[in-house]
């Protein structure tokens, strides 16, 4: 659901996702300096809150995690079975390290979730619709591959 001062809209799940069982779905957090320790605590609050919500389980959503600054630091990916139920992947979001970067580069972050965990080898599922979501408080770094280049050669469907 989106909220504004004008209206309440509340968004469907696109056509692959209707008879989705499951979903593999990444989590880029953005950490970097700018973003401050008490608002990196408050999103990783509200992402804990995101994955309550979920059917995290062996056969269910799968998720990976990830936060990024200059460089990007995955903490776990979806061949990993250790982190197949709600309590292990709330506990690596709570328990995951507040460290923190001085530039954003949003390019390498995106290029790390296609590279690394959109794929067989990090446990990417082809029969589930899979999801990226990212969380940053800015613009990338002008240094940066353009986002369009970057985007488009995602292994996601938009």
């Amino acid at each position: 659901m989106i909220r504004n001062d004008y209206s309440i809209c509340f968004l469907t799940a696109p056509t692959p996702c209707k008879k989705a069982v499951g979903f593999d779905i990444v989590f880029l957090l953005d950490s970097t300096e700018s973003v401050g320790l008490d608002n990196y605590r408050f999103l990783k609050g509200f992402v804990l809150q995101i994955v309550n919500a979920m059917d995290i389980s062996p056969r269910g959503t799968h998720v990976a995690f990830a936060h990024f600054a200059k460089y990007v630091t995955i903490l776990n990916t979806f061949n990993d079975p250790a982190y197949y139920s709600n309590e292990a992947a709330h506990n690596l979001i709570e328990n995951s390290p507040d460290d923190f970067g001085s530039k954003t580069f949003i390019d390498r972050a995106l290029e790390a979730a296609n590279d690394k965990l959109f794929t067989k080898k990090g446990g990417s599922r082809a029969h589930v619709p899979k999801v990226l979501l990212l969380f940053t408080d800015g613009k990338t770094n002008p240094s940066s591959k353009p986002l369009e280049e970057t985007v488009r050669k995602l292994k996601v469907v938009m």
